[in-house]
């Protein structure tokens, strides 16, 4: 739970996996599928991208809640062992 506080999840998945999944998928066909050109159409595609006039109003952020996983009740992100639970660090 910890990690979380480190880095945060919308860091860890829109940076990463997102941003690679919308390169890929919204890219022209490269010339030929060698890492050169692969990157070229991605780098295409980020580079067009542009973020909403405010941002603030077009986006939600929340922490994970107590609840149930296959039975069994699990905490919270602020319940977890070492989290300052007036933490604001999404989830």
């Amino acid at each position: 739970a910890g990690y979380y506080d480190g880095i945060g999840a919308a860091r860890d998945v829109i940076q990463n996996h997102l941003l690679q999944l919308m390169a890929l998928t919204a890219m022209e066909e490269p010339l030929a599928f060698d890492a050169d050109s692969l990157l070229t159409e991605k780098l295409k595609v980020l580079k067009s991208v542009r973020l909403p006039d405010e941002l603030g109003e077009h986006t939600v952020h929340g922490q994970y809640a107590t609840g149930w996983q296959g039975g069994e009740k699990v905490v919270g992100y602020l319940e977890e062992d070492g989290i300052d639970p007036k933490s604001k660090t999404d989830t």
